[in-house]
């Protein structure tokens, strides 16, 4: 599942995008974005962890980008391919 910072969200809103965020990387049929870190502040959705490749660092943002609620995204996923 998604985590995120246990700190207090910015507003209620905020609390119920990382919400829908979290169940939307959960719900996808992509292990590596069940795993991704999220952040919400201002219905901005901060992203932070490792993915397997760029296309799922992309399928990431583009996956939460059709969210209504969200505002912009701070895609800062590492890329961390293995040998």
């Amino acid at each position: 599942m998604p985590t995120g910072s246990p700190v207090a969200f910015a507003n209620t809103t905020d609390r119920d995008l990382f919400l829908e965020v979290s169940k939307t990387l959960r719900d996808t049929r992509f292990a590596a974005l069940q795993r991704i870190r999220c952040r919400v502040s201002n219905g901005i959705v901060e992203l932070s962890g490792d993915v397997p490749s760029f296309y799922s660092k992309q399928i990431a943002q583009e996956v939460l980008l059709s969210l209504d609620d969200v505002q912009g995204i701070e895609n800062r996923l590492h890329v961390r391919c293995s040998r």
